[in-house]
């Protein structure tokens, strides 16, 4: 999804965590399509995260920016800031009130923590579990 870059904070803090050749690593954990890990056009492991965050805006992977977040809060979990951003990121992605899923009669759909549900059609479905850790 197009508008997923990473902020300006994520970018130093991952150019500060991983130089190129682990930030690679990183990416493939993450699952980063190999096909657009930039082998060139770049000075410096500041410049390699800017060529990424370009390429999430560009709309490379779905949840790219929380994946590559949440996989580098995996490695350095002891790292505050990259555990930080990890979860303002993961934020981003909460319902703010009960999802609607156009085409289907407009549903509407309210659950608790920790709760699935499943809602549907014969053409499409979508499966959510709703996760909210307290702090």
């Amino acid at each position: 999804m197009a508008g997923q870059e990473l902020t300006r904070d994520e970018v130093f803090a991952l150019a500060g965590a991983f130089q190129v050749g682990s930030a690679k690593t990183l990416l493939s954990l993450a699952r980063f399509p190999a096909w657009a890990v930039p082998e060139r056009g770049y000075a410096n492991a500041l410049e390699f995260w800017t060529k990424i965050s370009e390429q999430l805006e560009a709309g490379v992977m779905a949840d790219g920016r929380i994946k590559i977040l949440e996989a580098a809060r995996s490695w350095f979990p002891a790292n505050e800031t990259l555990a930080r951003l990890a979860a303002s990121a993961a934020a981003t992605l909460a319902p703010s009130g009960p999802a609607t899923m156009p085409g289907a009669g407009g549903a509407a759909v309210s659950v608790a923590d920790g709760q699935g549900v499943q809602v549907g059609s014969n053409n499409v479905q979508i499966n959510l579990i709703v996760r909210q850790d307290g702090g």
